[in-house]
């Protein structure tokens, strides 16, 4: 069963991230321009990560939402059109919001570090969709819960074909059905 963390809770729903990383991904099989609307991250996530993790019913729950994909502000590297997502990761601005840096550190399901998860002192680092300073990079959260190199503070430069960074999957749950 996958642990989830509850970061905000309106009228009839919540939104939740994995309280661990579940997987080892990497954001784009290819190194090239991107954007969260075009990595296959965003593909596996709302296929494959939805369909073998989540029930039918569970999956009912799962709202479909508006993804605001941001600029990056330090860089103004583009984030891409908005897109209609089921499950996500979330932004720099998001993982600033819901996390102090303590808080932000992660350590890796024993899946995740099967799958060749970078581990340091128990933490690893995890995706966010944001770009980095460059269209050929991603930000992360490093495994401390700090930037490695730049000036926004959950937010690093990461090629997006890297294979060790983890995934947190978040999502918004209909919480006003009953089962």
């Amino acid at each position: 069963p996958i642990k989830w963390i509850v970061l905000e809770k309106q009228e009839d729903r919540m939104l939740v991230i994995s309280e661990y990383i579940l997987d080892c991904q990497q954001y784009n099989t290819e190194h090239k321009d991107f954007t969260w609307e075009t990595c296959s991250l965003r593909k596996w996530l709302n296929n494959s990560f939805v369909i073998y993790a989540f029930s039918e019913s569970e999956r009912n729950r799962i709202a479909t939402v508006t993804i605001t994909n941001e600029d990056n502000a330090e860089y103004g590297t583009d984030g891409g059109n908005d897109t209609q997502d089921k499950v996500f990761i979330l932004s720099i601005s998001e993982a600033k919001k819901y996390f102090s840096f303590e808080k932000a550190r992660c350590a890796p399901t024993g899946y995740a570090k099967s799958r060749g998860v970078y581990v340091e002192n128990s933490y690893s680092l995890w995706w966010l969709r944001s770009p980095g300073k460059e269209q050929t990079e991603s930000s992360l959260v490093f495994f401390d819960g700090k930037k490695i190199t730049d000036g926004i503070e959950f937010e690093s430069d990461y090629l997006v074909d890297s294979f060790e960074v983890g995934v947190r999957p978040a999502m918004w749950i209909d919480i006003s059905a009953t089962n």
